[in-house]
């Protein structure tokens, strides 16, 4: 473990991803990087104290099981092998450390490496309220920014090869938003690059998505959820979401409609709501040696 903790140190990856949580979380104990010091500081014993003592009770896991299988040999089964497992019958429940990220805007610049490219990341944080409906706002908005991102940041300007967009509401232990999009590029563009981006989503923000990429993306989905219906792993990450959201299960026939529901002024919302600018984070790794932006 210490060998390759050592060698993680070594990763401007890595260097970058600490830079960020450094930047967002502080010294908060759940935001810990592993370095040698940490490790040092680990105490075995209490280590394998705490994950015995997670496993010691299977009282309240949730087992799902999708396949193709006889119902009565799989009660025979799960009789034998699940009935036996440990319980202790205690009731537990998620909580909040107060791990609130930054507020404001939070700029990370790293020097690593010799790979002449900078990669960028750019993140949009804050509360939300978590409903269905909204989850599923926030992802047409990021597919509609990953299709206008495409369209100006790779083709029009020819600034990089690929650009990400992710986002999502979370539901525990709080309710809130992340959002935002990452893309490498020539170092010397990376400034203009994101401030194409940026302008991007204010407009969004204005005008909301055109029909043609909405559609596109409603398309997308119904074509993925028709697909999906037919194999098993579709199946068991929408029963296992479902059962956590504590969601009717007839919910997982009827998402069509809710593909169906969505509206460009919906989206409009959604990215005024989700890609606010008021908790932001700008990300860049340049090179070492790139001096322009470490003057």
């Amino acid at each position: 473990l210490m060998s390759m903790v050592v060698n993680r140190m070594k990763s401007p990856q890595a260097i970058f991803e600490d830079a960020i949580s450094d930047a967002i979380h502080g010294d908060h104990p759940r935001h810990l990087q592993m370095n040698v010091g940490v490790l040092n500081n680990l105490d075995p014993e209490l280590s394998l104290a705490i994950f015995r003592d997670r496993f010691v009770d299977c009282g309240d896991f949730t087992f799902v099981f999708v396949g193709s299988f006889q119902v009565d040999v799989l009660k025979e089964y799960v009789a034998k092998y699940l009935a036996s497992l440990p319980s202790t019958d205690r009731i537990e429940a998620g909580r909040f450390n107060g791990d609130y990220p930054k507020e404001g805007h939070t700029e990370v610049i790293v020097a690593q490496g010799l790979e002449d490219k900078a990669q960028v990341r750019v993140q949009f944080m804050g509360d939300a309220e978590w409903s269905t409906e909204n989850n599923y706002a926030v992802v047409v908005a990021r597919e509609v920014l990953n299709l206008r991102l495409r369209e100006i940041l790779r083709e029009e300007k020819g600034g990089t090869y690929g650009v990400g967009v992710s986002g999502g509401i979370s539901r525990e232990p709080i309710e809130r938003f992340a959002t935002g999009f990452g893309f490498t590029c020539e170092p010397s563009r990376a400034r203009n690059l994101i401030a194409a981006a940026l302008e991007e989503i204010k407009r969004l923000k204005i005008e909301g998505p055109s029909r043609v990429n909405l559609n596109k993306v409603k398309e997308t989905h119904t074509k993925g959820y028709q697909k999906g219906l037919k194999e098993n792993g579709y199946w068991l990450s929408q029963l296992s979401s479902t059962l956590k959201e504590e969601r009717e299960l007839t919910s997982i026939l009827n998402k069509e409609d809710l593909f169906e529901s969505v509206t460009p002024e919906a989206i409009r919302a959604a990215f005024e709501s989700y890609f606010a600018d008021e908790n932001r984070l700008i990300a860049i790794l340049y090179p070492e040696g790139f001096e322009e932006e470490l003057k």
